[in-house]
């Protein structure tokens, strides 16, 4: 119900609001002209705009600025009157958080991390380099003192990635494209830059969704096979090739003087069963 504002007569009584702070929707008056015995259960809930440390719930009219004695708007109105606002006061928490960022120092970029107070930066993935191995992240741009991922993050802070000078390795699945059941597969990485003295993990290789188990690795320097034990001290080139068998799913790919051969693999209740059956025999 909308009450209009208008000079009282000797039937009509001046009602004012007091909102303290607060304010009406919009069209709604902090004084209205009520006429004897009507009740104020139409007027509308005001608001309290929000600040950056609290919000506010409106908590009814009160009779008196002390606000000690709440007024029922179902009552008739029989004089005039002035009614204040009361307000429920709430504290909003505001977490700290603070930004870490990553120069990469010529490397891949790294994505910064918003990061609550007392919490852990997450270690994120190694960026690249070409030429060089990736070698820590540091708190200082000299890259002298390596960054904790254990310690709690206190401030906004910058890390800085160090490099060491690599040797590179290659990988090749030329031999492997000559079979045409292979068509198609995918290395997860052709190349990587490997600290002198470290030693490598093969990169996966995938036919469809199924990685290739058992695949080996040969130098092409030499025709030798390499082992992922080995350490690394110059530039090398890695092709991959098939020794005797790979599998990938439930197929067995097994090389023979006459090419390669697929098998399927029988699946029981206690695991897989090498006893085998031939499925074709494959052409390069």
């Amino acid at each position: 119900m909308m009450l209009l504002s208008c000079n009282s007569g000797p039937d009509n009584h001046t009602v004012s609001f007091s909102l303290n702070g607060g304010q009406f929707p919009e069209g709604y008056e902090t004084t209205i002209t009520v006429p004897d015995g009507n009740t104020l259960e139409d007027i509308p809930e005001p608001e309290k705009e929000s600040t950056y440390s609290y919000r506010y719930t409106f908590a009814g009219w009160y009779t008196d600025e002390a606000l000690t004695t709440e007024y029922d708007m179902s009552l008739p109105v029989t004089g005039s009157m002035t009614l204040y606002a009361k307000w429920n006061r709430y504290a909003i928490s505001h977490t700290k958080r603070y930004t870490v960022s990553f120069q990469s120092n010529g490397g891949t970029e790294v994505a910064s991390q918003s990061v609550v107070s007392g919490n852990m930066a997450e270690k994120p993935e190694e960026p690249e380099k070409e030429g060089y191995s990736f070698d820590g992240w540091y708190s200082d741009e000299n890259t002298s003192v390596l960054y904790d991922f254990d310690a709690p993050v206190t401030s906004s802070i910058t890390l800085y990635a160090k490099w060491a000078k690599a040797w590179t390795v290659t990988f090749s699945i030329d031999d492997l494209n000559k079979y045409e059941v292979f068509k198609g597969i995918a290395i997860e990485k052709d190349t990587l830059y490997v600290k002198d003295g470290n030693k490598i993990t093969f990169p996966e290789i995938t036919i469809g969704e199924d990685p290739l188990s058992n695949i080996k690795f040969k130098d092409t320097s030499t025709g030798l096979g390499f082992d992922s034990d080995s350490s690394i001290s110059k530039d090398l080139s890695l092709a991959a090739f098939i020794d005797d068998y790979v599998i990938a799913g439930n197929t067995y790919y097994v090389s023979s003087a006459e090419g390669l051969m697929a098998w399927a693999m029988a699946v029981n209740t206690t695991g897989i069963d090498y006893n085998c059956v031939q499925l074709e025999d494959i052409s390069l």
